[in-house]
């Protein structure tokens, strides 16, 4: 079986602006916590540029077996 970093590595590796902050590796499920670089950002609401945080959220994306896991 291969280590969860390489596979990680691999898989979000055309995502420059996402920091990886934690990978938990429990056998079966690979657990990844992720967030975006930091600089500012337009609000989705109104459009002014802000580099305050507004919100969390958790996504769950599409389950893609790598690996066999």
């Amino acid at each position: 079986m291969v280590d969860a970093k390489m596979l990680v590595g691999m898989v979000f590796s055309g995502l420059s602006a996402l920091v990886i902050e934690e990978i938990e590796d429990t056998g079966g499920v690979i657990v990844v916590r992720a967030s975006t670089r930091g600089g500012a950002v337009e609000c989705p609401s109104c459009g002014t540029p802000t580099r305050r945080v507004h919100a969390f959220h958790e996504r769950a994306p599409a389950d893609v077996p790598v690996d066999g896991r």
